[in-house]
Protein backbone atom coordinates (compact mmCIF):
# COMPACT_ATOMS: atom_id res chain seq x y z
CA UNK A 1 0.00 0.00 0.00
CA UNK A 2 2.84 2.37 0.77
CA UNK A 3 4.37 1.60 -2.62
CA UNK A 4 1.06 2.27 -4.37
CA UNK A 5 0.76 5.65 -2.64
CA UNK A 6 4.34 6.55 -3.60
CA UNK A 7 3.72 5.59 -7.23
CA UNK A 8 0.52 7.63 -7.31
CA UNK A 9 2.29 10.66 -5.82
CA UNK A 10 5.16 10.24 -8.26
CA UNK A 11 3.01 10.09 -11.40
CA UNK A 12 0.71 12.92 -10.30
CA UNK A 13 3.84 15.01 -9.78
CA UNK A 14 4.66 14.49 -13.45
CA UNK A 15 1.17 15.67 -14.33
CA UNK A 16 1.67 18.90 -12.44
CA UNK A 17 5.02 19.34 -14.18
CA UNK A 18 3.16 19.20 -17.48
CA UNK A 19 0.51 21.61 -16.27
CA UNK A 20 2.83 24.31 -14.96
CA UNK A 21 5.33 23.92 -17.77
CA UNK A 22 2.53 24.68 -20.23
CA UNK A 23 0.67 27.32 -18.26
CA UNK A 24 2.19 29.97 -20.54
CA UNK A 25 0.01 28.58 -23.35
CA UNK A 26 -3.16 29.41 -21.36
CA UNK A 27 -4.18 25.78 -21.61
CA UNK A 28 -4.37 25.01 -17.90
CA UNK A 29 -7.70 23.05 -17.98
CA UNK A 30 -6.67 21.12 -21.10
CA UNK A 31 -3.32 20.13 -19.59
CA UNK A 32 -5.05 19.09 -16.37
CA UNK A 33 -7.40 16.57 -17.96
CA UNK A 34 -5.00 15.33 -20.62
CA UNK A 35 -2.16 14.63 -18.21
CA UNK A 36 -3.72 13.83 -14.84
CA UNK A 37 -6.35 11.30 -15.95
CA UNK A 38 -4.01 9.04 -17.98
CA UNK A 39 -1.47 9.30 -15.17
CA UNK A 40 -3.93 8.01 -12.58
CA UNK A 41 -5.11 5.20 -14.86
CA UNK A 42 -1.56 4.11 -15.64
CA UNK A 43 -0.62 4.20 -11.96
CA UNK A 44 -3.49 1.84 -11.19
CA UNK A 45 -2.48 -0.48 -14.02
CA UNK A 46 1.18 -0.70 -12.99
CA UNK A 47 0.25 -1.31 -9.34
CA UNK A 48 -2.09 -4.11 -10.49
CA UNK A 49 0.63 -5.48 -12.76
CA UNK A 50 3.11 -5.59 -9.89
CA UNK A 51 0.62 -7.20 -7.51
CA UNK A 52 -0.36 -9.90 -10.02
CA UNK A 53 3.26 -10.34 -11.15
CA UNK A 54 2.33 -10.16 -14.81
CA UNK A 55 4.90 -10.54 -17.55
CA UNK A 56 6.99 -7.42 -17.96
CA UNK A 57 6.97 -7.36 -21.75
CA UNK A 58 3.16 -7.19 -21.82
CA UNK A 59 3.06 -4.22 -19.46
CA UNK A 60 5.86 -2.58 -21.43
CA UNK A 61 4.08 -3.20 -24.74
CA UNK A 62 0.91 -1.54 -23.46
CA UNK A 63 2.76 1.50 -22.12
CA UNK A 64 4.87 1.81 -25.28
CA UNK A 65 1.77 1.66 -27.48
CA UNK A 66 -0.12 4.22 -25.36
CA UNK A 67 2.83 6.61 -25.37
CA UNK A 68 3.13 6.15 -29.13
CA UNK A 69 -0.57 6.96 -29.52
CA UNK A 70 -0.06 10.14 -27.49
CA UNK A 71 2.56 11.31 -29.97
CA UNK A 72 0.69 9.99 -33.01
CA UNK A 73 -2.32 12.23 -32.30
CA UNK A 74 -0.69 15.11 -30.40
CA UNK A 75 1.87 15.88 -33.12
CA UNK A 76 0.17 17.41 -36.21
CA UNK A 77 0.62 15.44 -39.40
CA UNK A 78 4.01 15.76 -41.15
CA UNK A 79 5.40 17.84 -38.27
CA UNK A 80 7.93 15.14 -37.34
CA UNK A 81 11.37 15.79 -38.86
CA UNK A 82 11.52 14.64 -42.52
CA UNK A 83 8.12 12.97 -42.28
CA UNK A 84 6.98 14.51 -45.57
CA UNK A 85 9.68 12.79 -47.64
CA UNK A 86 9.23 9.54 -45.70
CA UNK A 87 5.51 9.59 -46.51
CA UNK A 88 6.16 10.16 -50.22
CA UNK A 89 8.72 7.36 -50.33
CA UNK A 90 6.35 5.00 -48.50
CA UNK A 91 3.51 5.74 -50.89
CA UNK A 92 5.82 5.20 -53.86
CA UNK A 93 6.80 1.75 -52.53
CA UNK A 94 3.17 0.90 -51.68
CA UNK A 95 2.11 1.44 -55.31
CA UNK A 96 5.09 -0.50 -56.68
CA UNK A 97 7.12 2.35 -58.19
CA UNK A 98 10.84 3.21 -57.94
CA UNK A 99 12.65 6.59 -57.77
CA UNK A 100 13.36 8.63 -60.89
CA UNK A 101 15.06 11.95 -61.61
CA UNK A 102 12.47 14.74 -61.61
CA UNK A 103 12.61 18.09 -63.40
CA UNK A 104 14.70 19.98 -60.81
CA UNK A 105 17.42 17.27 -61.02
CA UNK A 106 16.51 15.82 -57.64
CA UNK A 107 15.28 12.30 -56.94
CA UNK A 108 11.56 11.66 -56.62
CA UNK A 109 8.64 10.22 -58.56
CA UNK A 110 5.36 10.91 -60.36
CA UNK A 111 2.59 10.31 -57.84
CA UNK A 112 -1.11 11.26 -57.63
CA UNK A 113 -1.83 14.96 -57.27
CA UNK A 114 -2.90 16.28 -53.86
CA UNK A 115 -1.09 13.42 -52.11
CA UNK A 116 -0.01 16.15 -49.71
CA UNK A 117 -2.93 18.58 -49.17
CA UNK A 118 -2.23 22.30 -49.41
CA UNK A 119 -2.91 22.63 -45.68
CA UNK A 120 0.37 20.79 -45.04
CA UNK A 121 2.55 22.86 -47.37
CA UNK A 122 4.41 24.28 -44.36
CA UNK A 123 4.76 21.41 -41.86
CA UNK A 124 6.53 23.54 -39.25
CA UNK A 125 3.39 25.65 -38.84
CA UNK A 126 0.69 23.02 -39.34
CA UNK A 127 -1.94 23.23 -36.59
CA UNK A 128 -5.06 21.30 -35.67
CA UNK A 129 -7.37 23.71 -37.51
CA UNK A 130 -5.52 22.95 -40.75
CA UNK A 131 -5.68 19.27 -39.85
CA UNK A 132 -9.48 19.51 -39.63
CA UNK A 133 -9.64 21.38 -42.95
CA UNK A 134 -7.72 18.55 -44.63
CA UNK A 135 -10.19 15.84 -43.59
CA UNK A 136 -12.09 16.03 -46.88
CA UNK A 137 -9.02 16.32 -49.14
CA UNK A 138 -8.71 13.40 -51.57
CA UNK A 139 -5.87 12.40 -53.87
CA UNK A 140 -6.34 12.73 -57.62
CA UNK A 141 -5.32 9.43 -59.19
CA UNK A 142 -6.07 10.71 -62.69
CA UNK A 143 -3.41 13.42 -62.56
CA UNK A 144 0.21 12.80 -61.65
CA UNK A 145 2.50 15.32 -60.00
CA UNK A 146 6.25 15.44 -59.48
CA UNK A 147 7.39 15.00 -55.88
CA UNK A 148 11.01 15.16 -54.74
CA UNK A 149 12.32 13.06 -51.84
CA UNK A 150 16.04 12.66 -52.49
CA UNK A 151 17.06 11.86 -48.91
CA UNK A 152 14.35 9.22 -48.43
CA UNK A 153 15.20 7.59 -51.78
CA UNK A 154 18.46 6.39 -50.20
CA UNK A 155 16.51 4.13 -47.84
CA UNK A 156 15.83 0.52 -48.81
CA UNK A 157 12.15 -0.43 -49.29
CA UNK A 158 12.54 -2.95 -46.45
CA UNK A 159 13.17 -0.05 -44.07
CA UNK A 160 9.62 1.16 -44.67
CA UNK A 161 7.89 -2.22 -44.38
CA UNK A 162 5.49 -1.25 -41.52
CA UNK A 163 4.50 2.09 -43.07
CA UNK A 164 4.05 0.56 -46.52
CA UNK A 165 1.71 -2.14 -45.18
CA UNK A 166 -0.59 0.46 -43.62
CA UNK A 167 -0.59 2.76 -46.65
CA UNK A 168 -1.02 -0.15 -49.07
CA UNK A 169 -4.20 -1.45 -47.44
CA UNK A 170 -5.58 2.04 -46.80
CA UNK A 171 -4.94 2.93 -50.44
CA UNK A 172 -7.21 0.05 -51.49
CA UNK A 173 -10.24 1.43 -49.68
CA UNK A 174 -9.91 5.22 -49.57
CA UNK A 175 -8.73 8.28 -51.49
CA UNK A 176 -8.48 10.52 -48.42
CA UNK A 177 -4.90 11.70 -48.05
CA UNK A 178 -5.15 12.16 -44.28
CA UNK A 179 -6.37 8.59 -43.76
CA UNK A 180 -3.41 7.30 -45.79
CA UNK A 181 -1.04 9.28 -43.59
CA UNK A 182 -2.53 8.10 -40.31
CA UNK A 183 -2.61 4.52 -41.61
CA UNK A 184 1.13 4.79 -42.18
CA UNK A 185 1.69 6.14 -38.67
CA UNK A 186 -0.53 3.58 -36.94
CA UNK A 187 0.88 0.55 -38.76
CA UNK A 188 4.41 1.67 -37.85
CA UNK A 189 3.46 1.96 -34.19
CA UNK A 190 1.76 -1.46 -34.14
CA UNK A 191 4.64 -3.34 -35.80
CA UNK A 192 7.33 -1.61 -33.73
CA UNK A 193 5.40 -2.23 -30.50
CA UNK A 194 5.35 -5.98 -31.21
CA UNK A 195 9.08 -6.03 -32.06
CA UNK A 196 10.23 -4.07 -29.00
CA UNK A 197 7.97 -6.08 -26.68
CA UNK A 198 9.63 -9.24 -28.05
CA UNK A 199 13.03 -7.64 -27.39
CA UNK A 200 12.05 -6.96 -23.77
CA UNK A 201 10.86 -10.54 -23.34
CA UNK A 202 14.08 -12.00 -24.76
CA UNK A 203 16.52 -9.73 -22.90
CA UNK A 204 18.12 -12.13 -20.38
CA UNK A 205 19.15 -9.65 -17.69
CA UNK A 206 17.28 -7.00 -15.69
CA UNK A 207 14.55 -5.49 -17.86
CA UNK A 208 15.02 -1.94 -16.58
CA UNK A 209 17.78 -1.12 -19.07
CA UNK A 210 15.93 -1.97 -22.32
CA UNK A 211 12.68 -0.52 -20.92
CA UNK A 212 14.25 2.88 -20.34
CA UNK A 213 16.19 2.79 -23.59
CA UNK A 214 13.16 1.98 -25.73
CA UNK A 215 10.95 4.52 -23.97
CA UNK A 216 13.32 7.44 -24.62
CA UNK A 217 10.86 10.19 -25.66
CA UNK A 218 12.51 10.98 -29.00
CA UNK A 219 12.32 7.32 -30.04
CA UNK A 220 8.66 6.87 -29.09
CA UNK A 221 7.97 10.22 -30.79
CA UNK A 222 9.56 8.90 -34.01
CA UNK A 223 7.70 5.60 -33.72
CA UNK A 224 4.39 7.48 -33.75
CA UNK A 225 5.28 8.89 -37.18
CA UNK A 226 6.24 7.58 -40.63
CA UNK A 227 9.95 7.95 -39.92
CA UNK A 228 12.16 4.94 -40.66
CA UNK A 229 13.91 5.27 -37.28
CA UNK A 230 11.28 3.37 -35.29
CA UNK A 231 11.55 0.13 -37.27
CA UNK A 232 15.34 0.42 -37.63
CA UNK A 233 16.04 0.68 -33.90
CA UNK A 234 13.47 -2.03 -33.13
CA UNK A 235 15.35 -4.46 -35.42
CA UNK A 236 18.68 -3.52 -33.78
CA UNK A 237 17.44 -4.02 -30.22
CA UNK A 238 15.64 -7.23 -31.15
CA UNK A 239 18.84 -8.59 -32.71
CA UNK A 240 20.93 -7.74 -29.65
CA UNK A 241 18.34 -9.18 -27.24
CA UNK A 242 17.99 -12.35 -29.31
CA UNK A 243 21.75 -12.96 -29.41
CA UNK A 244 22.03 -12.44 -25.65
CA UNK A 245 19.00 -14.70 -25.14
CA UNK A 246 20.54 -17.51 -27.20
CA UNK A 247 23.86 -17.28 -25.40
CA UNK A 248 22.68 -16.91 -21.82
CA UNK A 249 19.23 -18.53 -21.51
CA UNK A 250 19.37 -21.45 -23.93
CA UNK A 251 21.58 -24.51 -23.92
CA UNK A 252 22.81 -27.05 -26.43
CA UNK A 253 23.40 -26.70 -30.17
CA UNK A 254 21.42 -23.97 -31.90
CA UNK A 255 18.53 -25.25 -33.99
CA UNK A 256 17.93 -24.49 -37.65
CA UNK A 257 15.01 -22.24 -36.63
CA UNK A 258 17.16 -20.21 -34.24
CA UNK A 259 19.92 -19.77 -36.83
CA UNK A 260 17.37 -18.81 -39.50
CA UNK A 261 16.06 -16.02 -37.27
CA UNK A 262 19.62 -14.69 -36.92
CA UNK A 263 19.97 -14.63 -40.72
CA UNK A 264 16.64 -12.82 -41.09
CA UNK A 265 17.50 -10.18 -38.48
CA UNK A 266 20.92 -9.52 -40.01
CA UNK A 267 19.31 -9.13 -43.45
CA UNK A 268 16.86 -6.53 -42.18
CA UNK A 269 19.55 -4.85 -40.11
CA UNK A 270 21.83 -4.41 -43.14
CA UNK A 271 18.90 -3.17 -45.23
CA UNK A 272 17.74 -0.58 -42.70
CA UNK A 273 20.92 1.51 -42.57
CA UNK A 274 24.35 0.45 -43.71
CA UNK A 275 25.93 2.61 -41.00
CA UNK A 276 24.54 0.12 -38.47
CA UNK A 277 26.38 -2.85 -39.98
CA UNK A 278 28.88 -2.89 -37.04
CA UNK A 279 25.95 -4.04 -34.88
CA UNK A 280 26.46 -7.44 -36.56
CA UNK A 281 29.68 -7.79 -34.56
CA UNK A 282 27.47 -8.75 -31.64
CA UNK A 283 27.09 -12.13 -33.32
CA UNK A 284 30.44 -13.04 -31.74
CA UNK A 285 28.74 -13.10 -28.33
CA UNK A 286 27.65 -16.59 -29.37
CA UNK A 287 30.23 -19.19 -28.43
CA UNK A 288 31.48 -21.44 -31.27
CA UNK A 289 30.40 -24.55 -29.37
CA UNK A 290 26.76 -23.43 -29.75
CA UNK A 291 27.03 -24.45 -33.42
CA UNK A 292 28.14 -27.99 -32.66
CA UNK A 293 31.49 -27.98 -34.42
CA UNK A 294 34.03 -25.36 -35.39
CA UNK A 295 33.42 -26.19 -39.05
CA UNK A 296 29.71 -25.37 -38.77
CA UNK A 297 30.55 -22.19 -36.88
CA UNK A 298 32.91 -21.01 -39.64
CA UNK A 299 30.38 -21.87 -42.34
CA UNK A 300 27.59 -19.90 -40.67
CA UNK A 301 29.91 -17.03 -39.83
CA UNK A 302 31.02 -16.79 -43.46
CA UNK A 303 27.42 -17.00 -44.69
CA UNK A 304 26.25 -14.31 -42.26
CA UNK A 305 29.05 -11.96 -43.30
CA UNK A 306 28.10 -12.58 -46.94
CA UNK A 307 24.42 -11.82 -46.23
CA UNK A 308 25.27 -8.60 -44.38
CA UNK A 309 27.74 -7.32 -46.98
CA UNK A 310 25.80 -8.37 -50.08
CA UNK A 311 22.55 -7.01 -48.67
CA UNK A 312 23.95 -3.74 -47.31
CA UNK A 313 26.48 -2.96 -50.02
CA UNK A 314 24.09 -4.17 -52.71
CA UNK A 315 21.53 -1.54 -51.77
CA UNK A 316 24.28 1.06 -51.40
CA UNK A 317 25.33 0.29 -54.97
CA UNK A 318 21.75 0.68 -56.19
CA UNK A 319 21.31 4.01 -54.42
CA UNK A 320 24.83 5.31 -55.15
CA UNK A 321 23.50 7.41 -58.00
CA UNK A 322 21.72 9.58 -55.40
CA UNK A 323 24.82 10.28 -53.32
CA UNK A 324 25.88 13.17 -55.52
CA UNK A 325 22.72 15.02 -54.51
CA UNK A 326 23.48 17.11 -51.44
CA UNK A 327 25.76 19.86 -50.27
CA UNK A 328 29.04 18.18 -51.10
CA UNK A 329 30.93 16.43 -53.83
CA UNK A 330 31.07 12.84 -52.60
CA UNK A 331 34.16 11.83 -54.60
CA UNK A 332 36.12 14.80 -53.28
CA UNK A 333 35.19 14.01 -49.68
CA UNK A 334 36.17 10.36 -50.03
CA UNK A 335 39.48 11.40 -51.55
CA UNK A 336 40.16 13.80 -48.65
CA UNK A 337 39.59 11.00 -46.09
CA UNK A 338 41.92 8.58 -47.88
CA UNK A 339 44.70 11.09 -48.52
CA UNK A 340 44.62 12.79 -45.12
CA UNK A 341 43.07 10.50 -42.48
CA UNK A 342 44.65 12.46 -39.62
CA UNK A 343 42.75 15.57 -40.69
CA UNK A 344 39.53 13.58 -40.80
CA UNK A 345 40.13 12.31 -37.25
CA UNK A 346 40.61 15.94 -36.16
CA UNK A 347 37.31 16.83 -37.82
CA UNK A 348 35.59 14.01 -35.91
CA UNK A 349 37.04 15.15 -32.59
CA UNK A 350 36.17 18.79 -33.27
CA UNK A 351 32.62 17.82 -34.23
CA UNK A 352 31.93 16.01 -30.98
CA UNK A 353 33.58 18.71 -28.87
CA UNK A 354 31.35 21.39 -30.38
CA UNK A 355 28.18 19.41 -31.00
CA UNK A 356 28.38 16.85 -28.19
CA UNK A 357 26.03 18.52 -25.66
CA UNK A 358 23.49 19.30 -28.39
CA UNK A 359 23.58 15.72 -29.69
CA UNK A 360 23.03 14.31 -26.19
CA UNK A 361 20.03 16.61 -25.71
CA UNK A 362 18.60 15.59 -29.08
CA UNK A 363 19.14 11.92 -28.32
CA UNK A 364 17.12 12.20 -25.11
CA UNK A 365 14.29 14.24 -26.65
CA UNK A 366 15.09 17.78 -25.53
CA UNK A 367 13.64 19.06 -28.82
CA UNK A 368 10.99 17.42 -30.98
CA UNK A 369 9.45 17.96 -34.40
CA UNK A 370 10.30 20.45 -37.11
CA UNK A 371 8.66 23.24 -35.14
CA UNK A 372 11.06 23.03 -32.22
CA UNK A 373 8.98 21.71 -29.31
CA UNK A 374 11.15 22.13 -26.24
CA UNK A 375 10.97 19.73 -23.31
CA UNK A 376 12.15 20.18 -19.74
CA UNK A 377 15.93 19.92 -19.34
CA UNK A 378 15.41 18.57 -15.84
CA UNK A 379 13.29 15.67 -17.08
CA UNK A 380 15.44 15.10 -20.17
CA UNK A 381 18.78 14.82 -18.39
CA UNK A 382 17.12 13.20 -15.39
CA UNK A 383 15.96 10.45 -17.72
CA UNK A 384 19.55 9.95 -18.94
CA UNK A 385 20.75 9.75 -15.33
CA UNK A 386 18.16 7.09 -14.43
CA UNK A 387 19.06 5.15 -17.60
CA UNK A 388 22.75 5.07 -16.69
CA UNK A 389 21.85 4.20 -13.11
CA UNK A 390 19.83 1.24 -14.31
CA UNK A 391 22.87 0.01 -16.26
CA UNK A 392 25.10 0.25 -13.19
CA UNK A 393 22.68 -1.64 -10.96
CA UNK A 394 21.41 -4.14 -13.55
CA UNK A 395 21.25 -7.66 -12.23
CA UNK A 396 22.81 -10.30 -14.42
CA UNK A 397 21.44 -13.15 -12.34
CA UNK A 398 23.34 -16.43 -12.35
CA UNK A 399 24.37 -16.22 -16.01
CA UNK A 400 27.98 -17.06 -16.76
CA UNK A 401 28.88 -13.72 -18.31
CA UNK A 402 31.96 -13.42 -20.52
CA UNK A 403 32.64 -9.89 -19.33
CA UNK A 404 35.81 -9.05 -21.28
CA UNK A 405 34.44 -10.39 -24.56
CA UNK A 406 31.06 -8.67 -24.25
CA UNK A 407 32.61 -5.36 -23.19
CA UNK A 408 34.95 -5.26 -26.18
CA UNK A 409 32.24 -6.30 -28.61
CA UNK A 410 29.95 -3.57 -27.25
CA UNK A 411 32.63 -0.90 -27.49
CA UNK A 412 33.76 -1.99 -30.97
CA UNK A 413 30.17 -2.01 -32.23
CA UNK A 414 29.58 1.45 -30.76
CA UNK A 415 32.79 2.83 -32.28
CA UNK A 416 31.90 1.33 -35.67
CA UNK A 417 28.43 2.89 -35.67
CA UNK A 418 29.85 6.30 -34.71
CA UNK A 419 32.54 6.25 -37.38
CA UNK A 420 30.27 5.02 -40.18
CA UNK A 421 27.48 7.46 -39.28
CA UNK A 422 29.83 10.43 -39.22
CA UNK A 423 31.60 9.32 -42.41
CA UNK A 424 28.33 8.88 -44.31
CA UNK A 425 27.20 12.39 -43.41
CA UNK A 426 30.64 13.81 -44.12
CA UNK A 427 30.61 12.30 -47.61
CA UNK A 428 27.01 13.10 -48.44
CA UNK A 429 26.15 16.42 -46.81
CA UNK A 430 29.27 18.22 -45.58
CA UNK A 431 30.86 20.78 -47.95
CA UNK A 432 34.62 20.48 -48.56
CA UNK A 433 37.04 22.17 -46.16
CA UNK A 434 34.55 22.29 -43.29
CA UNK A 435 35.89 21.79 -39.76
CA UNK A 436 32.70 20.04 -38.57
CA UNK A 437 30.40 17.38 -39.95
CA UNK A 438 26.98 18.57 -41.05
CA UNK A 439 23.67 16.80 -40.49
CA UNK A 440 24.38 14.86 -37.29
CA UNK A 441 21.34 14.24 -35.08
CA UNK A 442 21.32 12.76 -31.63
CA UNK A 443 18.79 10.02 -32.44
CA UNK A 444 21.33 8.40 -34.78
CA UNK A 445 23.34 7.40 -31.71
CA UNK A 446 20.64 5.70 -29.63
CA UNK A 447 22.11 2.26 -30.55
CA UNK A 448 25.48 3.55 -29.32
CA UNK A 449 23.87 4.40 -25.98
CA UNK A 450 22.59 0.82 -25.72
CA UNK A 451 26.06 -0.61 -26.39
CA UNK A 452 27.56 1.76 -23.85
CA UNK A 453 25.02 0.68 -21.23
CA UNK A 454 25.69 -3.02 -21.90
CA UNK A 455 29.42 -2.40 -21.45
CA UNK A 456 28.73 -0.40 -18.29
CA UNK A 457 26.54 -3.21 -16.99
CA UNK A 458 29.39 -5.68 -17.50
CA UNK A 459 32.08 -3.44 -16.01
CA UNK A 460 30.29 -2.55 -12.77
CA UNK A 461 30.12 -5.02 -9.92
CA UNK A 462 27.12 -3.64 -8.06
CA UNK A 463 24.69 -6.44 -8.89
CA UNK A 464 24.86 -7.78 -5.35
CA UNK A 465 23.46 -4.53 -4.03
CA UNK A 466 19.70 -4.43 -3.78
CA UNK A 467 18.61 -2.85 -7.05
CA UNK A 468 17.29 0.67 -6.40
CA UNK A 469 15.20 0.78 -9.59
CA UNK A 470 12.35 -1.69 -9.96
CA UNK A 471 10.64 -2.55 -13.23
CA UNK A 472 7.40 -0.90 -12.13
CA UNK A 473 9.32 2.28 -11.25
CA UNK A 474 10.97 2.39 -14.67
CA UNK A 475 7.64 1.85 -16.42
CA UNK A 476 5.99 4.68 -14.49
CA UNK A 477 8.99 6.98 -14.77
CA UNK A 478 9.23 6.53 -18.54
CA UNK A 479 5.47 6.90 -18.94
CA UNK A 480 5.51 10.13 -16.92
CA UNK A 481 8.32 11.67 -18.96
CA UNK A 482 6.63 10.73 -22.23
CA UNK A 483 3.32 12.09 -20.98
CA UNK A 484 4.88 15.48 -20.26
CA UNK A 485 6.59 15.50 -23.68
CA UNK A 486 3.38 14.52 -25.50
CA UNK A 487 1.40 17.26 -23.76
CA UNK A 488 4.11 19.72 -24.78
CA UNK A 489 3.64 18.63 -28.41
CA UNK A 490 -0.12 18.95 -28.07
CA UNK A 491 0.06 22.46 -26.65
CA UNK A 492 2.49 23.51 -29.37
CA UNK A 493 0.09 22.27 -32.06
CA UNK A 494 -2.89 24.05 -30.47
CA UNK A 495 -1.14 27.40 -30.17
CA UNK A 496 0.30 27.56 -33.72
Amino acid sequence: HIKAVLYAFFIVLFSFCAIFALKRYDLFPVCWYLSLLPAILMTGYVVWYEKKQRQTHIAFGLIFFLCGLFYLFSVPMLQVSDETVHYLRCYEIAVGQSPITVSDNSIGDLLPANLIPDQFSDPAHTNYAQLADALDEVIDRNHLQEYAFTGAALYSPFTYLPQVLGIFFANLVTDHALILMYAGRLSTLLVVTVLVAMAIKLFPFSKQLPILLLLIPIYVHKTGSMSADGFTLAIIILFLSYILHLQYTTTGVLTARQISIIYLLIFFLSQCKIVYLPVCLFFFVLSPNRFGTMRRYVIHLTALVAVALISGLGWLLISSSYLSIGYSTSAEQIRSILTDPVNYVCILVNTFIKQGPVLVGQMMGLGMGVGGVRNSRLLTYGYLFVLLLSAVFSRRGKHDIQQTRDIWLSLLSAAGVIILTCTALYIQWTPPNESEIWGLQGRYFIPVLFFFCIALMQITSLERIRKPISESFTLLFAFGVNLVAAVSCLAYGITL
